[in-house]
């Protein structure tokens, strides 16, 4: 904090234009959504936030650490309509492939893609730059998703 203080205000502005923008998305009919670079849960999640526009909405978190993942899963434990996986935005075939994604995502129907907390990266080996400039081939023209990124 005592470098960047203004990382604080970065991170609040960052939630609620995740929030306002999954809230966007839910409202165009969209029931299922994942969410790659999820972080650690968090008060006005992706799940709380678009089932305050309809209960019915599916959502599955997606992060590269297993701490996050360990967490997000003990305290969403019993919530039914969200899952929790390993996985990494580099590599989205094996995402696509998660059988876990898949019980809960059904390519076949409007996917909202939420990718606006993913940590910054450069070129360079392991740059999360290439796969996110593009839309995942599973996610269909035309339907919403948001993908932030910093310059």
């Amino acid at each position: 904090m005592a470098l960047v203080p203004e990382i604080r205000d970065c991170a609040w502005a960052n939630r609620g234009f995740h929030q306002r923008a999954a809230r966007w998305i839910a409202a165009r009919g969209v029931r299922q959504f994942i969410d790659i670079g999820s972080g650690l849960p968090t008060v006005g999640n992706t799940h709380d936030v678009v089932r305050s526009v309809d209960a019915s909405c599916r959502v599955v978190y997606v992060d590269n650490d297993p701490l996050v993942r360990a967490q997000s899963a003990r305290l969403l434990n019993g919530t039914t309509g969200v899952k929790v996986i390993l996985g990494d935005l580099r590599d989205p075939e094996r995402l696509r492939a998660d059988p876990e994604l898949r019980a809960l995502v059904d390519f076949g129907e409007p996917t909202g893609l939420l990718m606006t907390a993913r940590a910054r990266s450069g070129p360079g080996p392991g740059s999360v730059r290439p796969p996110a400039a593009r839309r995942p081939a599973h996610v269909s023209p035309g339907r919403p998703s948001c993908c932030r990124r910093d310059r």
